[in-house]
């Protein structure tokens, strides 16, 4: 697989790695413009080291489904990947489409960091108010907790989506 990206200006965000839901494989099958990349089935999952907003209008795909999802170029070391969101995803999380397997190619464990390559053309700032519901709510330990506490995520996102702090 090889996307077309062009990294003329480009940022590099910090990530941890983290085990998902394993729902990826499932939701993602009746994507049918994900088939021509052969991406390896399922998702890693990231937690992004801070609030990152990413354009919804400079996605490389886009599909209105059950859900508003969006897909936008990236790279991790050699390897072109997509990012993958959906409307109503939280802003430190991110879940990466590749066409191998990545935790074995690069020998990645729960917790291990990562440097994911991105054109700062994608990520849109992330207001003062959006940062600061960011530290009360995820951070001192919770970042990992949309994945791992079902109560918690439940009464957050209410907060967040009435605050408009989730991807648009």
């Amino acid at each position: 697989m090889k996307l077309s990206c062009e990294y003329q200006e480009f940022t590099n965000l910090s990530a941890s790695v983290i085990s998902g839901r394993g729902l990826a494989s499932k939701q993602l099958a009746p994507i049918k413009e994900l088939d021509k990349y052969g991406f390896f089935p399922g998702s890693l999952n990231l937690i992004i080291n801070e609030p990152t907003r990413f354009e919804a209008n400079k996605c490389a795909i886009a599909t209105f489904d059950v859900t508003h999802r969006y897909f936008w170029q990236a790279r991790i070391d050699d390897i072109d990947v997509f990012l993958y969101r959906w409307r109503g995803s939280r802003l430190h999380t991110v879940e990466i489409m590749a066409p191998v397997n990545l935790r074995s190619h690069f020998g990645l464990y729960d917790g291990a960091s990562v440097k994911i390559e991105v054109s700062k053309k994608i990520i849109s700032p992330v207001q003062v108010r959006d940062r600061l519901l960011y530290q009360l709510l995820w951070s001192m330990g919770r970042q990992s907790w949309p994945y791992q506490s079902e109560l918690y995520q439940s009464f957050v996102k209410y907060l967040e989506a009435a605050v408009g702090t989730l991807q648009r």
